[in-house]
């Protein structure tokens, strides 16, 4: 009995401090069966809140690895919670028991029925990916852009009418998605976002894309197709690092700026 108990917690301390291939390998051979739920939540920090959060939603939450990704579970890295998934779990807002998980550095509520984002999503400063992807959010709170380490922020296929000027704070933002919604126009303060590589803003209902986008100097992907833009701002030759522009649906010819991106071997897609 002793020596299982103590192949057990050996286990367990290897999943919990263990780098991503450690986790996988233990997982994917089925060393995980060994331990019951209890036991793991035992050893992690904040791991009450997690036992919490599934009877909360009806439901245990599965213990992921970022190379294995469950839509609905959470992520240990070091001891501590660090990625929770709530995809389509049924909820119309955010279980405020999540603000516990200060720690977090990625947090995914898409596919629910989300109409607002609470307050207190401001107060998870770690967080460097956040999807609330296909909800039906109508506005993004201005807390939002007190998120300094945020890379990557998923806005698609909400009910978005715009997206408001403090989108220019996330200094670390790399990856923007907020196409499918019905955003009228962009702020000029988009431009202050230096770090930006993809921005995918396809299918809404914009006309003028602001000069400042000349100032992104890191984006590689821009897609603005399927918008109503009568015509492309000059500064968009200043993206030296520009490799793709998709223009899908857009009717009018931008003839002597797209030869000159040609020219760049800029991918055109109409």
């Amino acid at each position: 009995m002793l020596a299982k108990k103590r192949y057990k917690e050996e286990i367990a301390q290897r999943f919990i401090y263990g780098n991503t291939k450690i986790q996988s390998f233990l997982r994917e051979e089925g060393y995980l069966k060994d331990l019951s739920r209890e036991e793991i939540l035992s050893l992690i920090k904040d791991g009450d809140i997690i036992a919490k959060l599934g009877m909360l939603l009806g439901k245990p939450l599965t213990i992921n690895t970022r190379l294995n990704p469950d839509s609905y579970g959470f992520v240990v890295e070091n001891g501590v919670i660090r990625w929770l998934s709530l995809d389509n779990c049924g909820i119309n807002k955010v279980p405020e028991i999540v603000r516990e998980l200060k720690l977090l550095k990625g947090l995914t509520l898409s596919r629910n029925s989300l109409e607002t984002l609470p307050e207190w999503i401001g107060n998870l400063n770690q967080l460097e990916v956040l999807d609330v992807s296909d909800n039906q959010l109508r506005a993004v709170p201005e807390v939002i852009g007190s998120l300094q380490n945020l890379k990557q922020l998923e806005l698609q296929h909400n009910n978005l009418k715009r997206i408001p000027p403090f989108i220019g704070d996330l200094q670390s933002l790399v990856v923007l998605y907020a196409h499918s919604n019905r955003i009228k126009s962009l702020p000029e303060t988009i431009g202050k976002l230096k770090s930006l590589t993809d921005l995918i803003v396809g299918d809404n209902l914009i006309e003028i894309i602001p000069e400042s986008i000349g100032h992104m100097l890191s984006l590689k992907r821009l897609d603005i197709g399927e918008n109503p833009i009568p015509k492309l701002p000059y500064s968009i030759l200043y993206l030296k690092n520009l490799k793709s522009l998709l223009l899908k649906g857009l009717d009018t010819e931008f003839s002597s700026l797209l030869n000159n991106l040609r020219r760049r071997k800029v991918n055109i897609v109409k």
